[in-house]
């Protein structure tokens, strides 16, 4: 489908959000980004890129075929506003980071569009299945997500009986106290799946409230982001694009 059926190409400037190292061709987020950014040029938009990396801190300025391509790495939310504040994008198209940039844009009355790669961005288990492999249809809570976050750690099903038993308020005091542990294989991710469950809830509260449009790639998915709290107005399905 032609980009310009969610933007008005060439009259606004764009902020693209990349989904990690827009350099990296391993994954199909970054190449689906690239792909976007780089036909979005031939129909010569303006644009901006940010860029996330994990392997230091600070912000550094490159080029990407002449435009502005700033790489993230570790840096305060506060300097990464005052950045988005300087840059001044009318809209803010993100591709990861999606709760950051939505609180972001929020707060800087910026409209931000979020595209939805995979039902990870509302299911803490990542696949919008069960644990009996079928279609989640039921909404994110501690009870009904534990069995399948724990089902994707090595022997979490075997601890589910006993975990179950916790009250959500007592695991996720477990989870924060082992943050400040070192890490123990099978210990720590099973320990902490309902502080990510909850993490995960937040994140999620966040680009409900934050984002103005939201790009979903399948009906099922769409579905979960309404039974999850999304204004259905908000969503547009884009399953493939059209010459």
């Amino acid at each position: 489908m032609c980009l310009t059926y969610y933007y008005n190409i060439g009259l606004v400037k764009i902020l693209q959000v990349a989904s990690g190292n827009f350099f990296s061709t391993y994954g199909g987020g970054q190449v689906y980004v690239k792909n976007i950014v780089d036909e979005m040029m031939r129909q010569q938009c303006s644009l901006i890129i940010f860029s996330f990396l994990d392997d230091s801190n600070g912000i550094e300025k490159r080029n990407y075929r002449g435009i502005d391509l700033y790489e993230i790495k570790n840096v305060e939310r506060s300097e990464l506003q005052q950045l988005i504040q300087a840059i001044q994008p009318d809209i803010i198209h993100a591709h990861s980071q999606k709760a950051l940039m939505c609180t972001i844009g929020q707060a800087l009355h910026i409209p931000v569009i979020v595209t939805s790669h995979h039902g990870g961005i509302v299911c803490p288990a990542g696949t919008l299945l069960n644990f009996k492999d079928e279609i989640c249809n039921v909404s994110v809570s501690h009870t009904n997500c534990l069995p399948c976050v724990l089902r994707n750690i090595r022997s979490g099903k075997y601890w589910y009986p006993f975990m179950k038993q916790l009250s959500m308020e007592q695991y996720i005091s477990l989870g924060e106290k082992l943050q400040a542990k070192p890490f123990i294989p099978f210990i720590t991710p099973i320990g902490q799946s309902a502080l990510y469950i909850n993490c995960k809830q937040k994140e999620w509260q966040s680009i409900v409230e934050g984002c103005t449009r939201m790009i979903a790639p399948c009906h099922a998915i769409k579905e979960a982001m309404i039974r999850n709290g999304l204004d259905k107005k908000k969503i547009i399905i884009i399953t493939r694009w059209r010459n």
